[in-house]
């Protein structure tokens, strides 16, 4: 169930969780007890299920898209990629080696053992699957690729600057969100650099919170005034103010 299996001999999946079958009884626990004492481990297959499903999604989307509506950003694809190889496989080793460890019967190890040697991994995972459903499945009703990925780059960083604050505490929360953070805002940094180094402003899935007025010619005269804008929806409230701080900037420069 750790592993990603969806059917196994104790657990079923529902498509939302995983259930204990009823046919499992252990003869020295209660089947409140063994409920109990499973209870955890069903919880956090289930989120190994919605991240797999995720990293599914994103792949197939992303090489059968037939219209922009439906291509997902680089933002998301990094994402995707740096919780499959950055956490999940490194989970998924540590889960084979106490799997090694119980076939060949090396030592005794019992449902609390075990808990006990994954909690730092589960600990992770919750941390993990809370910065997805903030950040991807929260963000499901926006309608752009920019709203969606500036959306997860925030909800990154907070949680960076959240257990950051905390010291020593959660340096290891921060060892894992920080790299995670890095290679989801690539996309993002590629994008600037390339708009710097060559003047060219490429965001071919439409995930840059800045977007080139094309009807505006190099040579026109106010290029550098209307050339590029913000992504601002037209009902957002924060546009007037994106607006005034514009203007500002305007009259600024033209007292300089």
């Amino acid at each position: 169930m750790l592993f990603g299996v969806k059917d196994s001999f104790i657990f079923v999946y529902t498509g939302e969780k995983f259930l204990i079958r009823d046919s499992i009884v252990l003869s020295h626990l209660t089947e409140k007890m063994v409920d109990s004492v499973l209870y955890d481990l069903t919880k956090y297959g289930g989120y190994i299920q919605k991240l797999e499903q995720f990293e599914q999604e994103v792949t197939s989307c992303s090489y059968h898209a037939n219209s922009d509506d439906n291509i997902i950003s680089q933002t998301y694809q990094s994402f995707q990629s740096a919780v499959a190889l950055g956490f999940l496989d490194s989970f998924k080793k540590e889960i084979t080696r106490i799997e090694k460890i119980i076939v060949k019967q090396e030592e005794t190890i019992t449902l609390s053992s075990l808990h006990a040697t994954l909690k730092p991994w589960l600990h992770k995972l919750d941390i993990l699957y809370s910065v997805y459903v903030k950040g991807i499945k929260e963000a499901e009703w926006l309608p752009s690729n920019y709203q969606k990925s500036s959306h997860l780059i925030s909800v990154l960083y907070e949680a960076i600057t959240e257990f950051d604050a905390l010291g020593e505490f959660s340096k290891d929360v921060v060892d894992l969100l920080l790299p995670l953070w890095i290679q989801t805002t690539k996309p993002y940094i590629d994008i600037i650099d390339n708009w710097i180094t060559n003047g060219v402003l490429c965001d071919p899935r439409l995930e840059f919170i800045v977007r080139r007025n094309e009807s505006v010619k190099s040579l026109d005269e106010k290029f550098w005034e209307i050339a590029f804008t913000i992504h601002v929806p037209e009902d957002d409230p924060s546009k007037s103010k994106i607006q005034d701080q514009t203007d500002l900037l305007d009259d600024t420069s033209t007292f300089s």
